[in-house]
């Protein structure tokens, strides 16, 4: 499973409270999304107030409960920053499955989109744990 998620209020939280406001909810968020997936799945900064999740191994049926996760993670981590403005996030999910012949840069481009064309050259590769791309 891959994931994109935004902070889609993340300009008008920086227009509202000022720039630091902006740096502490892209930080919550981090916090929050690091503690909302497994520690084998990868989390990745990709711009700011912009994430990308791989959840290796996650069936297509739990994006369900994970939403439903990430929804309530939010809602304590809004309680916390009070008086600073509440985060909302835009969230994006694609499946890819190495049985399928299609590749897995038409599941992740599309979920990218913005970013490929920020950065034409961006490309997808698989790195194993020991850091050898595969």
């Amino acid at each position: 499973m891959v994931l994109t998620i935004r902070i889609a209020n993340l300009e008008a939280l920086e227009k509202e409270f000022g720039p630091s406001a902006g740096e502490s909810a892209i930080k919550d968020t981090a916090e929050m999304l690091k503690g909302s997936f497994r520690r084998t799945d990868v989390l990745a900064l990709i711009s700011s107030g912009s994430f990308a999740v791989l959840a290796a191994d996650a069936a297509e049926p739990s994006v369900a409960i994970m939403r439903q996760r990430l929804e309530a993670r939010r809602t304590a981590m809004n309680g916390m920053r009070e008086p600073w403005g509440a985060v909302e996030l835009a969230i994006e999910v694609g499946f890819w499955s190495s049985r399928q012949r299609r590749p897995f840069s038409e599941v992740a481009e599309p979920l990218l989109k913005e970013f490929c064309e920020v950065r034409p050259a961006f490309e997808f590769a698989m790195v194993a744990s020991d850091g050898q791309e595969g």
